[in-house]
């Protein structure tokens, strides 16, 4: 009995301090979850409106809004901070990266909401584990930690997994469900072996510990190399993108916006966290890798995405491309380079849930009408939606005046500075490929005679509102973009 802690031990054991205040973003979006199934499991006996569960999830999203205004607010007056027992970093780019996860939820609830009801499919659930998605992205975007960088990665990657095959009857969809299942698994197998040798190597899976330990050895590098497969995989970034296609032509038109945006936004923002701060002192290790697979990953995005016939696959290798192009600023590893990243990403994130929402009104029922077929004489039967798809295909071109102009001119100028120039030519190279596969399109819908028969209808409120929502950003961050500059300036001070 003497071995037995007595009861003023256990009072005197250590417990780590949780910030509250500082967490509140993903937990709100989680508890906000759980409000939503508990509706489900009383709704025979309360009653359930159909509007109830989308007014649930925006009342929750802007909850978490205002603490992360709050947060920001917070940061700039007193500094960051580490809450949660070293776990989660509260800092300007934390805060920034949770913004941008918000506005890819609220955005995407909007847009999923009418092809819910129009694919008859269950909107709780699907709300639901839309935010447990969304707080393991929020989550990840303030990791501290290497093991709640991984626990955050499977919070958001379980939930996709049942997204993408949401319309079960549907066997397109089955099939992205499962791709994206098994790969990811191995994904993450691959990830925490990382960081089981870099734990091996430095003694600790703090991030703040491991930037500060001096360790240039064989486990530590080999370590770092399976951290980037595992993140290379979730930013869909050569070789190792190949559930993507056939992923994002399989799942529903809304997951795949949200999946897109989202979890890209996520996977960068642990990546900038974990490879460009962490490890920063072993850059000339990590930077060549990172700097073939941006190459890869645009040339591959570009070139594939001129040969697709299915509008979905084309924006697929176009998301391919993209990441190519973030990883530019990040593989400098300086903090224009991580600034223009985060612009980049607002930017883009943005642009494709304007352009997969308005995709998923066009595609029809069963999201079964998404060829290039499909699109032609489309300006004639849907002139308005027509337009903004266009507006946003000339966006993700960089064309001015878009925010998509403004995020490849910060890449590129960041790498100019950092006398990347080989990087900048091959960039700009790249964009006038991938010009091509965006022009495709709009020749389909505007030049090409098509099938006249309209079964579409009104555009939903709920998607109309959210689309033309991201085509005002998209226009207003293109023409005024300094308030989101001087932002992200701000918020990559870590390094």
């Amino acid at each position: 009995m003497s071995a037995l802690l007595s009861l003023a031990d256990v009072e005197a054991l250590p417990t780590p301090s949780f910030d509250w205040f500082g967490i509140a973003p993903p937990v709100i979006l989680f508890a906000t979850a759980l409000v939503i199934i508990l509706m489900v499991a009383y709704k025979h006996r309360l009653g359930l409106a159909p509007w109830l569960p989308l007014a649930t999830t925006l009342v929750g999203i802007g909850i978490a809004a205002v603490y992360t205004v709050l947060s920001w607010g917070k940061v700039i007056d007193g500094g960051p901070y580490t809450t949660a027992g070293g776990l989660v970093d509260v800092d300007g780019m934390g805060i920034f990266f949770t913004a941008i996860v918000l506005i890819c939820a609220a955005i995407g609830a909007l847009v999923a909401s009418d092809y819910l009801r129009r694919e008859r499919l269950d909107q709780p659930e699907y709300f639901a584990l839309m935010l447990c998605s969304a707080s393991g992205m929020a989550l990840m975007a303030t990791a501290a930690d290497l093991i709640t960088v991984f626990l955050s990665l499977e919070i958001l990657s379980i939930a996709l997994y049942v997204l993408a095959a949401y319309r079960s009857s549907e066997e397109p969809s089955q099939e992205a469900g499962l791709k994206y299942f098994l790969l990811g698994s191995v994904a993450s197998a691959i990830f925490l072996y990382g960081i089981a040798l870099i734990y091996g190597a430095v003694g600790s899976t703090n991030l703040r510990i491991i930037s500060d330990t001096p360790v240039d050895n064989v486990l530590y590098l080999a370590g770092i190399s399976l951290l980037i497969v595992g993140f290379a995989f979730k930013i869909a970034a050569v070789p190792f993108h190949m559930w993507t296609p056939d992923v994002y032509q399989g799942a529903p038109t809304p997951v795949v916006a949200f999946m897109a945006s989202g979890a890209k936004v996520a996977a960068f923002a642990a990546m900038t966290r974990t490879i460009v701060f962490a490890m920063n002192y072993t850059r000339s290790d990590w930077q060549p890798i990172l700097w073939v697979l941006a190459v890869a990953s645009m040339l591959v995005g570009a070139v594939s995405a001129l040969t697709q016939s299915n509008v979905k696959r084309m924006l697929a290798y176009s998301s391919i491309g993209h990441a190519g192009f973030i990883l530019i600023g990040l593989q400098l590893s300086t903090g224009d380079g991580v600034a223009a990243t985060m612009v980049y990403l607002l930017a883009y994130a943005v642009m494709v849930l304007g352009t997969f929402g308005a995709l998923t009104y066009l595609s029809g029922p069963g999201d079964r009408d998404t060829s290039f077929e499909d699109m032609k004489g489309l300006a004639r039967r849907q002139p308005m939606m027509a337009a903004l798809v266009a507006f946003f295909l000339f966006a993700q071109a960089g064309i001015p005046p878009s925010s998509g102009f403004m995020a490849k001119f910060g890449v590129f100028k960041a790498a100019a500075d950092s006398e990347s120039y080989a990087l900048v030519i091959i960039g700009v190279l790249v964009a006038v490929i991938a010009a091509f596969a965006y022009l495709r399109v709009i020749v389909a819908m505007y030049f090409q005679d098509g099938d006249e028969d309209s079964t579409l209808g009104r555009v939903p409120l709920g998607l109309r509102v959210g689309v033309w929502a991201a085509a005002i950003f998209t226009l207003v961050m293109g023409v005024l973009p300094q308030f989101v500059l001087d932002l992200a300036d701000r918020a990559s001070v870590i390094l």
